[in-house]
């Protein structure tokens, strides 16, 4: 598992290692600090964090050292802002959207945020079960 983190924060459940569970990358900038990525590299042992930026992780960079260690397809599960770097760097190959029928009004984040950017998307896969419209798309 990778986690991207501008803080080096680790989530408390992947602080400790388990049986069968493999290693926890962690991916940050030196916007975190030096005290910060130092416990991250006593918690994860120093060649699991990579420091990739300065004021944010620099994603490329990031998915290239994952492709060094031969990870080469990753699911990226995160908040809108890593949704909109990737999508900005150019890195976004296929989403996955669930599409639930409940509306919610109000002022809601989108599921990405940054800059602005378009990517046309083509659909590979729709599937529908009562109402909930499940879907894979990829870049044209």
């Amino acid at each position: 598992m990778a986690v991207v983190s501008r803080s080096a924060d680790i989530p408390p459940q992947l602080s400790q290692a388990r049986e069968n569970s493999g290693e926890v990358l962690l991916f940050t900038c030196t916007r975190a600090g030096d005290e910060a990525i130092d416990l991250a590299r006593g918690t994860l042992g120093a060649q699991n964090v990579i420091v990739e930026g300065d004021d944010s992780v620099d994603l490329p960079a990031a998915l290239d050292a994952l492709a060094d260690r031969g990870l080469r397809r990753i699911l990226c599960e995160g908040g809108p802002h890593l949704m909109g770097d990737l999508t900005a760097a150019g890195r976004l190959d296929e989403l996955c959207l669930t599409l639930a029928p409940t509306m919610v009004a109000g002022d809601h984040p989108r599921i990405s945020a940054g800059a602005p950017v378009t990517l046309n998307l083509l659909p590979r896969l729709l599937i529908e079960s009562q109402g909930t419209i499940l879907g894979r798309w990829s870049r044209t």
